[in-house]
């Protein structure tokens, strides 16, 4: 049978398009670090009415059929790379450890569905932009469930997932803390700081919140996704982000 695959992020996850082999993957930056008003974040996969925690590892999902239809990824998606000029190791896209990446999931070519709520934000100084923290990407199955292997540091966890009855699959990742508090006008995106671990723990600009966010790109579907809302509706410090690969 085929059924469609909607796979979720909401927090912080850095995207990187590896458009020449036809993947994306996606980088969970480092957050226990002292000294950088970081709080731990717990990276989670929820589906239905179940969560996951997962502690590391990496995820490889690269058996799904990529898409035919491969899109930049939308400009409400902070470049974090670009903002210290910095690229991603090739070297870190793999499975090998990194101290500034505690996970990471490898994905075939997705289709953009839709990016959720965006605040506006000061990016760096007079420079004006609209946010995100959640992306949702999609692909059409061949199959009848499907099989996420997470390998961490401690063991090998492999979930099988299967589609409603309405051929319909809903996976959803976050990496967010315990308590997102709102922050106010004015206050920066301190959480922002992780991605910059990835390229080495630099110094780079922490987004101002300078408005609230918008009203969604996307309605809720079913109660099952407006229960979701609360993720898409946090402080907007743990915002998704973007790289590009050396």
């Amino acid at each position: 049978m085929i059924y469609t695959l909607e796979m979720t992020f909401t927090g912080l996850f850095l995207f990187v398009p590896d458009r020449a082999n036809s993947k994306l993957h996606v980088l969970l930056p480092t957050t226990e670090h002292g000294g950088h008003s970081i709080d731990q974040h717990k990276w989670c996969l929820h589906h239905e009415n179940t969560q996951t925690q997962i502690m590391d590892g990496f995820i490889d999902l690269t058996e799904i059929p990529a898409s035919t239809t491969w899109r930049p990824l939308p400009e409400t998606i902070a470049d974090a790379g670009d903002l210290v000029g910095k690229t991603v190791k090739h070297s870190q896209l793999e499975s090998a450890a990194d101290a500034g990446i505690k996970g990471r999931i490898r994905l075939s070519a997705p289709r953009i569905l839709a990016s959720g709520e965006t605040a506006l934000w000061e990016l760096r100084r007079d420079e004006y932009v609209f946010l995100t923290n959640r992306l949702r990407l999609g692909w059409r199955v061949d199959g009848t469930s499907l099989k996420i292997k997470i390998a961490s540091s401690a063991d090998t966890v492999v979930k099988e997932l299967r589609p409603d009855s309405d051929g319909l699959l809903r996976v959803h990742f976050t990496h967010l803390p315990d308590d997102d508090e709102e922050i106010g006008i004015g206050e920066e995106a301190e959480h922002f700081n992780a991605y910059y671990h990835v390229f080495g723990g630099i110094r780079g600009p922490k987004p101002k919140l300078r408005e609230r966010p918008r009203k969604a790109r996307f309605e809720p579907r079913d109660k099952e996704e407006f229960v979701e809302r609360k993720w898409a509706l946090s402080t907007f410090t743990c915002m998704v982000a973007q790289a590009q690969v050396e």
